[in-house]
């Protein structure tokens, strides 16, 4: 029998966690959104993804951009995916100068399938 996993549900790992508090989102409010299972395959359903005012993302969301990436980084914006953008407004540092906290600001007009999810972002955040 062959393994097809390409029609697999997909799910995003956090490996390395940094903490991110978007500091203009309502404080004790959780907001459920859609996310698609597997885009190549929709018939895998959705699931619900929660966004809230503190998170934990992986590591990767910050940093210098690549040919394939472009990152968080201190002004600069990327769109969590099923989500909002949001802007880098304070990176918080370590005793040992690492970084161990972004403050961001989130742009609460720019919801994934809302009227206005149109404004881009040069970067996207896959979380």
């Amino acid at each position: 029998m062959r393994d097809d996993s390409s029609h697999r549900e997909r799910r995003l790992v956090v490996l390395r966690p940094i903490k991110v508090v978007l500091t203009n989102y309502p404080e004790g409010k959780i907001e459920e959104l859609d996310a698609i299972n597997n885009p190549e395959y929709p018939n895998t359903g959705t699931r619900q993804n929660s966004i809230r005012p503190r998170a934990l993302l992986d590591t990767t969301i910050y940093g210098n951009a690549t040919t394939e990436y472009f990152r968080l980084r201190p002004g600069g914006e990327v769109r969590l995916k099923y989500a909002y953008i949001i802007k880098c407004e304070e990176v918080v540092k370590g005793a040992a100068g690492n970084v161990t906290e972004l403050r961001c600001s989130v742009d609460l007009d720019s919801k994934s399938g809302g009227p206005t999810a149109g404004r881009k972002s040069k970067g996207r955040f896959i979380g």
